[in-house]
């Protein structure tokens, strides 16, 4: 076959790559419809301890001493950080007897908003407050599921 025309070319290379991706694209679309995934079995594991801290927990009513129990089994499970213990797991108050129960997830953002306006945070502080929040909002979410 004699090509005369850059067009010529250019439509015969078209096509040959057109049937080059169609046969990639059904190779990968295989493959995906292969694809699993399956949990290890300390994964599964961390799944039921995350659920039990969940049903135990109640993040909108904790006492202090409820506070702490909670950040130390966040802690021990592997799902926070030493940071985020002593955030979830500080004080209350400085100045009144912590005696009832608060909404921790409430109190904790409201500390970050009144705080954000101020230079009270270094990056990194503000950085583990944040994650300690998204950590309770979701454990707030498994526990009403």
């Amino acid at each position: 076959m004699i090509i005369n025309s850059a067009n010529a070319l250019s439509q015969l290379y078209s096509a040959y790559t057109s049937k080059q991706s169609d046969s990639e694209s059904i190779r990968s679309a295989e493959n995906r419809a292969s694809d699993t995934v399956s949990l290890s079995e300390t994964g599964r594991q961390a799944e039921a301890r995350w659920k039990e801290i969940a049903g135990n927990y109640d993040v909108h009513s904790l006492s202090q001493e409820g506070a702490q129990r909670l950040s130390r089994d966040l802690f021990e499970g592997g799902f926070i950080s030493s940071s985020e213990m002593m955030a979830i797991g500080a004080p209350f108050s400085m100045n009144e007897n912590a005696v009832g129960e608060r909404d921790l997830l409430a109190d904790m953002r409201t500390t970050l908003k009144l705080s954000s306006g101020t230079d009270g945070y270094t990056q990194q502080a503000r950085e583990t407050y944040l994650n300690s929040i998204s950590v309770l909002e979701r454990l707030a979410a498994a526990g009403s599921e």
